[in-house]
């Protein structure tokens, strides 16, 4: 009787332990080997960032390739691909599978050799975990594969799809399965032998992943829809073995490897990702852009008729996730700026010499990866006047020339007359106004008061009533005030921002400085105020009315300042608070301020002393809105 109680408690217990979870399927073949007793197991489970590998340190990160390619029509492709790294707690940064996900379950025995197959079941994730059944009378691991998906398990190349295993078999001895060009993630995780501690486990990535961005903000577009592919890419590959997890590469040609097309109306569009099973063996690789559509509703394909592609030399590794970002780039052509001063000595007063000549020459400003984007800069200074140029036959050639310069600096001491009373074989005055009224941009830093500013009237159409010279004294500053006539934040040399581009930053609420004597204002005609812009105007006592220093004629591309010495300063640099106020970063050659005395600087008439002047910030804004205006408005813009 005892012996029947023990027997009938026996099976009780067995059955109680067979008794399989609601969420798993067992597709264990008991036709081929018996059903021993089981016991559920239920494991958290989640996954690695893709990437995250203890060996590689951040510090040890593959550096970023960056490829250009021009486009045509002044845009230049910047493509930069990456490697992306998880942050620096990667091993721990876990995010869960999708609730629903199924998973299949590899149960093998001998854990710690040859890991035979014992059954194979099918699982889905519920409330961040899995419970599968496990066997009691012998130790084992388990090798757990998904898509992380609800749709369906990976098929991993067992016999009869997933469902008829062969039983008995090494995982080192499944047939190798190969995979074409992969349209969903795959993860494994494979527990060695478990114990009796183990409570959750973290999927790892097989494939490699990739997304595209295509960024319009430094074109000043918006990017309506791309379609991109990854080339060069496998569009087989074989699995060595579900022990192994590497893959070789048995392709004889390749296959694109499309990412999502993004379609919006965004400064920057990025694509679906894209997974696919990289060797470690192609070092090359091109991404193929179809079509590229910017500017919204006035939509053009920058890619062309045949596409455009891109390649980069680097060799793609296995569970890693890498984004390329296409920048495209506005890259004005080739300019030539024409300096003109009379005193051509150290301090370039027209940017021939001293730290202006350093701002315009410098990479870090003015090339095809500076602060704006140009393929060459070229600074004549072949132009060597007197005082007077109203008869100067160089500049008069320069001007009139098939190939005229898109850009004239005229700097200290250099005035004109008005055309009409200039007689003579080179009347260099109609060849300035025919210059500035066909489009050329003109930068003329003046300090000649009515007695030989006629010239300077007569290019702004006469709508200057007089050039004075009643501004303040070495020292000096003014304001650039948004709120004066015609001005605003918004307005390019206040900004910075020319074409939608910032390119330098905003100069508004800052001070320019005089150097070393005084400077001129300028009276507006009554009625033509609309005409100009004004960026600053002089406290100087008797000005009365506070009259200009800085003006933007809006019909013409010209820029007047009062100060003949607005750029000067030697090229190191000079402390003074009275002179050189034009000053720069000595190390880039990118624009800084430098303290000055600060005469007037109140709207009161009082001295700020140490008031920082930025007269080289100021000067690359007239130069961003200077290139903008000749490549898209100027003499040189049809040829």
């Amino acid at each position: 009787m005892e012996g029947l109680r023990l027997g009938m408690m026996s099976a009780f217990l067995l059955a109680t332990v067979v008794v399989a979870m609601s969420c798993t399927k067992d597709i264990m073949n008991s036709t081929n080997q018996p059903e021993l007793a089981t016991k559920a197991l239920k494991l958290k489970v989640g996954q690695l960032p893709q990437g995250a590998d203890a060996s590689v340190s951040r510090a040890a990160a593959e550096p970023p390739v960056v490829v250009y390619k021009d486009l045509g029509d002044g845009i230049r492709m910047e493509a930069t691909i990456e490697r992306e790294y998880p942050a620096a707690t990667r091993a721990d940064a876990t995010t869960p599978l999708v609730s629903g996900a199924k998973v299949l379950a590899i149960v093998y025995s001998d854990p710690t050799g040859d890991k035979v197959i014992y059954s194979v079941q099918e699982a889905n994730v519920s409330d961040e975990s899995i419970t599968i059944k496990v066997p009691v009378e012998f130790s084992y691991g388990i090798l757990f594969i998904t898509n992380n998906d609800t749709e369906t398990v990976p098929n991993v190349g067992l016999s009869t799809g997933y469902y008829a295993p062969e039983l008995n078999k090494k995982l080192s001895d499944v047939a190798s399965w190969t995979y074409s060009t992969p349209t969903k993630d795959l993860l494994y995780f494979d527990t060695g032998e478990i114990g009796s501690t183990l409570s959750t486990i973290n999927f790892k990535h097989v494939f490699s992943k990739m997304k595209v961005t295509v960024n319009g903000s430094k074109l000043g577009a918006t990017i309506n829809s791309f379609e991109a592919a990854l080339q060069d890419t496998p569009d087989n590959a074989t699995m060595a073995s579900l022990n192994d997890w590497s893959f070789t590469s048995g392709a004889t040609s390749t296959t694109d490897i499309p990412f999502s097309a993004a379609s919006g109306t965004e400064e920057a569009l990025t694509s679906g990702e894209g997974y696919f099973i990289p060797t470690g063996t192609e070092s090359n690789h091109t991404i193929h852009f179809s079509e590229i559509y910017i500017n919204g509703n006035t939509t053009k394909n920058v890619a062309g008729t045949n596409g455009v592609d891109f390649t980069f030399s680097k060799a793609l590794v296995g569970n890693t996730s890498y984004s390329v970002t296409i920048n495209l780039n506005r890259i004005y052509k080739p300019k030539t700026v024409l300096t003109v001063a009379s005193s051509r000595g150290t301090y370039g007063y027209a940017g021939e010499s001293g730290s202006s000549y350093e701002f315009l020459t410098s990479p870090t400003n003015f090339s095809l990866t500076g602060t704006v984007p140009i393929r060459s800069l070229t600074i004549d200074t072949s132009v060597k006047p007197g005082v007077n140029v109203s008869t100067n036959q160089a500049l008069y050639n320069a001007l009139t020339s098939s190939t005229p310069p898109d850009i004239v600096i005229f700097g200290v001491y250099c005035y004109w007359h008005a055309a009409s009373t200039v007689t003579g074989t080179y009347n260099t005055s109609q060849a300035i106004l025919d210059y500035v009224n066909k489009g050329g941009v003109v930068i003329i830093l003046c300090e000649y008061g009515n007695t030989y500013n006629d010239g300077y009237r007569e290019i702004v159409d006469n709508e200057l009533t007089s050039i004075d010279t009643d501004g303040g004294a070495a020292g000096t500053v003014y304001l650039m005030d948004p709120t004066l006539t015609n001005n605003s934040n918004d307005d390019p040399i206040m900004s910075g921002k020319v074409g939608g581009l910032q390119y330098f930053p905003s100069v508004s609420g800052k001070y320019w400085g005089e150097d070393s004597s005084t400077s001129n204002t300028f009276k507006i005609e009554s009625g033509s105020e609309g005409d100009f812009v004004v960026y600053s105007q002089s406290y100087a006592s008797g000005n009365g009315n506070m009259k200009p220093t800085m003006i933007r004629y809006k019909k013409k591309n010209i820029i007047m300042v009062g100060d003949a010495g607005f750029l000067s300063g030697d090229s190191n640099g000079s402390a003074s608070t009275t002179a050189q106020p034009f000053y720069l970063d000595y190390t880039t050659y990118a624009p800084a301020s430098k303290k000055y005395a600060g005469y007037y600087a109140a709207s009161d008439g009082s001295t700020v002393a140490n008031t920082l002047v930025y007269n080289s910030s100021i000067f690359a804004n007239m130069m961003a809105w200077a290139i903008y205006q000749a490549e898209y408005h100027g003499i040189n813009t049809s040829k």
